[in-house]
């Protein structure tokens, strides 16, 4: 299950679906069950707005990556979508 708290800030719909999909996505390619999992997701700038799919595959990493018990180091950055096999 992912939560989108409302605040400060929020993420627009597509940025959701986009979201809630690349971590489906890189969960199955890693042959992870996503059954037993709970994110939360916030914004913590008010009045910020994330729109788009090209932070999907930064949060689809970074949720596959905890799962396994690995931690994407701080000032990693990506972009872009995750598609339907798991790539980038």
């Amino acid at each position: 299950m992912v939560h989108f708290q409302d605040g400060p800030g929020q993420f627009s719909r597509m940025a959701q679906t986009s979201t809630e999909e690349a971590i489906r996505r890189a969960a199955c390619s890693l042959s992870l069950s996503t059954d037993s999992w709970s994110v939360m997701l916030v914004v913590p700038y008010a009045g910020t707005t994330i729109s788009g799919d090209s932070l999907s595959a930064m949060i689809g990493v970074s949720v596959a990556a905890m799962a396994v018990g690995y931690f994407v180091p701080s000032g990693v950055v990506m972009t872009g979508t995750m598609t339907h096999d798991g790539g980038i």
